[in-house]
C-alpha cells in the first residue's frame, strides 16, 4: 500500500519533535484500530481529547481523556491528530486556538487498514448467508433507483470501494420530494428524536401546518436539549422512552458509542430504560408519518407498530444502515407487515455507509 499523505507529513522531523502528542476523538467505532495503527508510526499519545464531558478523566489503553477546554494549557506546537469524523469542526476549532501541528488521520489510513479488513469481510459473510433474502428484496423495491441504491450499497459495504457512496447520494433526508408528500394536519412520530433536528425539519417542511408531533428520546441530556430547541413549536409532545417491540424495562447502552447515541438491548447495557410499543401509545391516533433512527432497534420498533402500520398506512422513513442486514431485513419487514406499501431506498451520505433510509408510502 502506498504511503498516504498523513504518513508522509507526520514523519517530518519537525513534526515528530513536538513535546506532546494528543489524539482528538475518543469515539468507539474503530478507535482501537486507529490507535494501534498510529503506533506503527511510533506515535504514542500523551492524552486523548474528547468533547464528551462524561468521558473526562476516564482512560483508554491507560491514556487519560481530557476535555477540549484545557487545550489552552498546551504549547501551540503540540502535535494533535484528529481521529474523529467531525473533521472540519475540530480542525477549525484548533486553528482558532492557534495550534500549528494538526493532522487528520481518517479515510486514507483507518478505512483502508481496518474497515476493509474487518467490517467488509464480516459484511460479505453475512450477505452470503442471506443470499435468498437479498434476491427477495430486489423484487420488493419499487423503482429502478432503489434497486440501484441497494446493489451499490451492498457492493460498497462488502468491498473497499468507498467512492460508490457519492454516486448514489440523494439530498433531503427524511423528505425526498419524489417520495414524501406532506399534507395539512400531519401527525408525525419522531422515533429517535435526539435533540430535535428532524422534528424541527418536519415542522419547517410542513409549513408549520401539522396537527401533532410525537417525539421519543430516552437520553436525559438529549431530552433537555430537545425541549430547549423545540420550546417555540406548538403541539409537540416528547416521551422520554425508547421505542421497541414490547413495553417494559430494557437495557440502554450509552458507553462505547459515538455521537451521543443510545442503543436499546435485551441484555447488554449500562443502565435501564423504559420502552414502549407505538401500538400501546398511539393506536387511537391517526398517525400519518413515522420516522425511525434508533441505533439498530428499528426492526424491533416496527414490530411494536404493526397495528398502526396496518390500520393507518402512515408514511415511513426507517434508517437501514446500522447493521448491514438492515438493507434487506427492513424493506422485507415493512412489506410483510403491509404488502400495500410502495418501498423505496435512498442514501443520504456521500462518503460513508451511514444515511441509508427505507421509505414506504401507500
Amino acid at each position: 500500500m502506498q504511503k498516504c499523505f498523513f504518513e508522509k507529513t507526520i514523519l517530518n522531523p519537525s513534526v515528530k519533535d513536538s513535546k506532546k502528542v494528543i489524539f482528538y476523538g475518543a469515539g468507539a467505532i474503530g478507535f482501537e484500530a486507529v490507535y494501534k495503527s498510529l503506533l506503527l508510526y511510533e506515535l504514542q499519545p500523551d492524552y486523548i481529547c474528547d468533547s464528551d464531558k462524561t468521558k473526562t478523566g476516564d482512560t483508554i489503553f491507560g491514556i487519560e481523556i481530557i476535555n477540549p477546554e484545557i487545550l489552552c494549557e498546551f504549547e501551540k506546537n503540540t502535535l494533535i491528530v484528529i481521529t474523529s469524523s467531525f473533521i472540519d469542526e475540530i480542525a477549525n476549532y484548533l486553528k482558532e486556538m492557534g495550534f500549528t501541528n494538526v493532522f487528520i488521520y481518517g479515510v486514507a489510513g483507518f478505512w483502508e487498514q481496518w474497515f476493509y479488513s474487518r467490517i467488509c469481510k464480516k459484511h460479505s459473510a453475512i450477505a452470503e448467508q442471506n443470499e435468498h433474502k437479498i434476491k427477495q428484496v430486489v423484487n420488493v423495491l419499487c423503482d429502478n433507483k432503489s434497486q440501484e441504491v441497494f446493489e451499490n450499497l451492498l457492493y460498497g459495504r462488502t468491498s473497499n470501494k468507498f467512492d460508490i457512496f457519492s454516486k448514489i447520494y440523494s439530498e433531503s433526508e427524511y423528505f425526498p420530494n419524489d417520495i414524501i408528500k406532506l399534507r395539512k394536519d400531519e401527525v408525525f412520530v419522531d422515533a429517535g428524536a435526539y435533540r430535535g433536528e428532524s422534528t424541527i425539519l418536519f415542522a419547517q417542511k410542513s409549513n408549520y401546518k401539522y396537527k401533532k408531533i410525537y417525539a421519543f428520546e430516552p437520553g436525559s441530556e438529549n431530552v433537555e436539549r430537545f425541549m430547549e430547541n423545540t420550546k417555540n413549536f406548538k403541539n409537540v409532545e416528547l416521551f422520554p422512552f425508547g421505542i421497541y417491540s414490547m413495553s417494559g424495562v430494557h437495557k440502554l447502552k450509552t458507553k462505547g458509542l459515538t455521537y451521543d447515541s443510545l442503543m436499546i438491548s435485551d441484555t447488554d447495557g449500562d443502565s435501564d430504560v423504559e420502552t414502549k410499543k407505538l401500538d400501546d401509545l398511539l393506536l387511537s391516533e391517526k398517525v400519518t408519518y413515522i420516522k425511525m433512527d434508533i441505533e439498530g432497534a428499528e426492526l424491533y420498533a416496527l414490530e411494536g407498530a404493526e397495528k398502526i402500520i396496518q390500520k393507518d398506512k402512515p408514511k415511513l422513513a426507517v434508517s437501514a444502515y446500522h447493521q448491514v442486514e438492515d438493507l434487506w431485513e427492513i424493506p422485507l419487514k415493512i412489506h410483510n407487515i403491509n404488502p400495500d406499501y410502495k418501498i423505496y431506498l435512498r442514501h443520504h451520505s456521500g462518503s460513508t455507509h451511514n444515511g441509508t433510509i427505507c421509505y414506504a408510502v401507500s
